[in-house]
């Protein structure tokens, strides 16, 4: 049944320790796993050493993988009862290796640290190597501090530190791979600031038929609310290859931007920093790389800082290279780019 105000200390202080998932096939309506040591007002789980490894997993739900540090409370499902939000809670050494994954109407592996206002939540020492991760709707791989705010209070201050995704093989996606620090919903969310996520490698995967990005990385994206000073920094993306076989060229490779509103919501002093992008190949997208400041209407003070964009073959593109400060209405962001230091390869 549901947990009483009473009963919420039962939930909280608890250890999961040393877990493993493997050799499993399953296919399934809903979500194929899930795990969310901390829902509805439990506080200081920690959740350490999982590890989900040479599964065979279908759904045609959302997602196939879902991990959430710190998860909704049940009363954003309709069920009554005060909201009872979910702080202080730890995963750490989280390794999704081997898997072959397919989620034909949503998300293939979707990790976010927290979401709906719980706060001051920790992801640690994340790796994601060696999976398939094909026929996907929307993205085969995501990683995220804060998903959208809750209704009476921000999804603030939540910290992902570590994360390898490594020699994954991708095809028939929307998006290969998504980085992202914090997003908003589109009504009714009180917005999020002060997530972090940093330390993050992305090498030797293949990404191939996808539809809109290859990998893409944002500080914020707003549908209505405030986002402010959510961190993306310690950046490396380097020996990965991105085909998009379809033609004609569409989408973009390697997609950046600090802050981004969709529809048209404020993303504030939001940052991408230590970026390094080197020695990918990138074939047939619209837009090799691109990399901009902020963009859409009431985006402002974002910033991305490059420090090492070197040997990047991009073939077959329209727009082999394109960075602004600003695009589609938005308005005092920056791109620091040592662009007389570090150029891509361009072939065309």
């Amino acid at each position: 049944g549901l947990a009483q105000p009473d009963d919420i200390p039962l939930l909280s202080d608890i250890l999961f320790q040393d877990i493993l998932v493997s050799g499993n096939t399953i296919s399934t309506t809903g979500p194929n796993l899930y795990i969310a040591p901390a829902v509805g007002g439990a506080k200081r789980n920690q959740m350490i050493g999982v590890t989900i490894s040479n599964n065979r997993l279908y759904s045609t739900a959302e997602l196939a993988v879902g991990v959430n540090v710190a998860d909704a409370d049940s009363a954003y499902f309709g069920i009554p009862g005060p909201i009872q939000y979910s702080d202080d809670n730890l995963i750490q050494n989280l390794t999704i290796s081997d898997n072959q994954i397919e989620a034909p109407n949503g998300f293939g592996i979707s990790i976010y640290d927290s979401n709906y206002g719980n706060r001051n939540n920790r992801l640690l020492d994340l790796a994601i190597i060696g999976n398939t991760v094909t026929n996907c709707r929307f993205a085969a791989i995501e990683v995220g501090a804060s998903a959208s705010g809750g209704m009476e209070r921000g999804t603030n201050n939540n910290v992902v530190q570590n994360v390898l995704i490594q020699n994954n093989v991708i095809d028939r996606v929307w998006r290969g791979i998504r980085l992202l620090t914090a997003h908003s919903g589109i009504m009714g969310d009180a917005g999020s600031q002060g997530n972090t996520m940093e330390n993050v490698t992305v090498t030797g995967n293949v990404i191939t038929n996808f539809s809109d990005d290859g990998i893409t990385m944002t500080g914020s994206v707003s549908g209505d609310s405030l986002l402010t000073h959510n961190t993306l920094s310690q950046v490396t993306l380097h020996d990965n290859v991105l085909q998009r076989i379809m033609t004609p060229a569409a989408g973009f490779g390697i997609f950046v931007t600090g802050g981004e509103s969709w529809p048209n919501g404020p993303a504030v002093n939001n940052t991408v920093s230590g970026l390094s992008i080197y020695n990918n190949t990138i074939e047939g997208a619209y837009n090799g790389i691109s990399i901009y400041g902020g963009m859409g209407f009431g985006v402002q003070g974002n910033q991305v800082i490059l420090t090492r964009l070197a040997g990047n073959d991009l073939e077959r593109s329209i727009l082999p290279l394109e960075i602004q400060n600003n695009i589609r209405g938005a308005s005092g962001n920056f791109v620091e780019w040592p662009w007389h230091l570090y150029l891509p390869v361009v072939v065309n």
